[in-house]
This record gives C-alpha cells, structure tokens and sequence, in this order.
C-alpha cells in the first residue's frame, strides 16, 4: 500500500513555481534515501562512486525534478542559559520562541521557525505546504505568530504570474 498523499504530491509538483527549503530538508532528504539506496537502481546514480556521492547525486536529482530551492540563513542568535552563554543557528532561536505557543515535534517545529525566520528575511514565502494533519491542526495559530499560510498540497494557490 503506498502513501495516501502520494497523488496529491504528484499534482502539486507537476505545477509550476518555486519551492524553497531549508537545508533541514536536504538532510531528512539524505535520510530517507540512505535507508533505501541499496534498494533502488538508478543507472545515473549507481554509476557514481560511493554511498554518499549516490546520496548527493539523489538528493540533487529531486531538488530539479522538484523544483526545489533550497536556501541558507547565515546568521545565529545568543542564548543566556543561567550563568552561561552559547551562539546557536537562528533558527533554533526562532524555535525556541516559538515552542510554547505551538508545542510541535522538534523536527515541525524547526521547519516553521526556518521558514518564518526566512520570510523575516525577505524570500518570498507565500505558503507553508504540508500534509502533516498536526501541522494543518496549528495552520491558524502558525499564521498569527509567523505570518505563515500552512495549507495541504491540493489547497495551493497558483503562482504568482502564472
């Protein structure tokens, strides 16, 4: 039996536009792949070297076949723990802030503060497509507290200009 959102993945990358990631998603991306890369035949991919050149070479792929973009944010924030202050990515800060009112699994909740820290930064983030019932169930208060529409795959809006 295969994923019941399988279809609708399908219709919404068949559609045009741009989708940005983080590079969190890259590495659940390297995740998922290691745990069925012996199981999979690619010519273009098992001609490549060794595991993690085959790793690179699939996460590459779907990033075109997906139009995905992925996109880094450079910059890190300060945490006061007691006496004691460490420098952390800024988006373990946006997590953080974001943790109480949202009380989401840590890997959600990274996703989230990334893609709000990103709109905070100028990429132009329209929507936040997700199939995840426990992200939809938050879509509203996601939306008060980073700006941030959270839709499933099959409620979309077009791109714009298309």
């Amino acid at each position: 039996m295969g994923d019941p959102l399988q279809d609708v993945a399908e219709q919404f990358f068949a559609t045009a536009g741009t989708r940005f990631v983080s590079p969190l998603t890259l590495v659940e991306l390297c995740s998922v792949y290691s745990r069925i890369i012996h199981a999979i035949s690619i010519p273009a991919v098992t001609e490549v070297g060794g595991d993690i050149e085959k790793l690179e070479a699939l996460v590459r792929a779907s990033l075109i076949d997906c139009s995905l973009s992925p996109v880094a944010l450079p910059i890190s924030a300060e945490w006061s723990l007691g006496n004691r202050k460490i420098r952390v990515p800024m988006e373990y800060a946006e997590a953080r802030r974001l943790a109480g009112d949202l009380r989401l699994r840590t890997l959600d909740l990274l996703h989230v503060a990334y893609s709000s820290l990103l709109l905070k930064t100028g990429t132009p983030i329209e929507e936040f497509v997700t199939g995840d019932d426990e992200l939809l169930s938050r879509s509203k208060r996601i939306l008060e507290l980073t700006e941030i529409r959270v839709v499933p795959p099959h409620k979309t809006r077009p791109p714009r200009g298309a």
